[in-house]
C-alpha cells in the first residue's frame, strides 16, 4: 500500500522563459505508487519530470520531494541521491566500459567502495540481461542493450524515486518489448525488494497499463484527466484521452 508521500505539487507553475510549460499542476506521488504521463509532444510530460529532478527551477506554487522543499544547490544534491533517471537517450558515457558507466556516477557520490560498486555493477548486468558486457564500449553494443545499461546505472544507488522520459522512444521496434519487460520487473520491485516509487512519461500504451497506479492525462501543460489505470483506460473519465490512445494504437506497424 502506498506510504508517505515523495513528490508533493499545489498550483504548480513552470516557465521556460517567458513560455508556460506547466499550468495549475496539483500531485502528489506516495511512496511506492506508480504514475504515468500519457500525452501529445509539448504536453508537459518531460517538464514535469525535469522539475522532479531539479532540471527546471524557474516555477511558482508548491513543490515538495521528499517532504521538503530544495531550494539550494546543496538540498538539491542531496535530493538527487535518492532518486535516478532514464531517458530515452541512453547517455552514456562513450569512451567507458558499460561496467564503468554503470558505476561511475555511484563513485563519485561515494556511495561506496570501488571494490563494492563494481560487484553490484556486475550484479546488475546480470540481473539487466547483458552478462558479458562489462568491458565493452557503447559503439560495440545494439541500442537495446545501451538501454539496459542505462537501467543498471540508475539502479545502483538503490533510488526511492525513479523518473522514466520515454525510455524506449529511441529504440527499434523488436527491442522494445524486451526493455518494458525490464522495466516492469524493477518497477515491481525485483532488484530493489521493494515496489519502485515510478514517474513515467510514455506512449506504450500496454506498458501504461499494466503498471500504472494511476494515469495522468496532459496536454498543452495542463492535467486535464486523471484516474486509475482502470478508469481511464475502460472509459467515462475522458474521452480525449481514448481518442489519443486510439490514435496511437493506429500509428503501431
Amino acid at each position: 500500500m502506498p506510504g508517505e508521500p515523495v513528490v508533493e505539487a499545489a498550483g504548480l507553475n513552470v516557465r521556460i522563459g517567458d513560455f508556460p510549460v506547466l499550468t495549475d499542476i496539483d500531485l502528489t506521488i506516495r511512496k511506492g505508487e506508480k504514475i504515468v504521463l500519457i500525452g501529445p509532444s509539448g504536453s508537459g510530460k518531460t517538464s514535469l519530470l525535469r522539475v522532479c529532478a531539479g532540471l527546471l527551477s524557474d516555477r511558482s506554487g508548491r513543490f515538495e520531494l521528499f517532504g521538503s522543499v530544495p531550494a539550494t544547490p546543496g538540498q538539491w544534491s542531496k535530493a538527487r541521491r535518492r532518486m535516478a533517471m532514464i531517458f530515452q537517450s541512453f547517455n552514456l558515457y562513450s569512451m567507458r566500459t558499460a561496467l564503468d558507466n554503470i558505476t561511475f556516477a555511484a563513485r563519485e557520490l561515494r556511495l561506496g567502495s570501488e571494490a563494492e560498486l563494481n560487484e553490484r555493477g556486475r550484479d546488475l548486468l546480470e540481473l539487466v540481461g547483458c552478462h558479458g558486457l562489462a568491458d565493452r564500449y557503447p559503439f560495440e553494443m545494439s541500442g537495446g542493450q545501451q538501454q539496459r545499461i542505462a537501467i543498471a546505472r540508475a539502479l545502483i544507488g538503490d533510488p526511492e524515486l525513479l523518473l522514466l522520459d520515454e525510455p524506449t522512444a529511441s529504440l527499434d521496434p523488436e527491442t522494445i518489448a524486451g526493455i518494458l519487460d525490464l522495466l516492469t520487473q524493477v518497477a515491481e520491485g525485483r532488484f530493489s525488494g521493494r515496489p519502485m516509487t515510478v514517474l513515467c512519461a510514455t506512449h506504450e500504451m500496454g506498458f501504461a497499463r499494466r503498471i500504472a497506479d494511476r494515469v495522468l492525462f496532459m496536454e498543452k501543460g495542463y492535467v486535464v484527466a486523471s484516474g486509475t489505470s482502470r478508469q481511464m483506460f475502460g472509459g467515462g473519465v475522458s474521452d480525449r484521452f481514448l481518442e489519443f490512445v486510439g490514435a496511437m494504437a493506429h500509428q503501431r506497424p
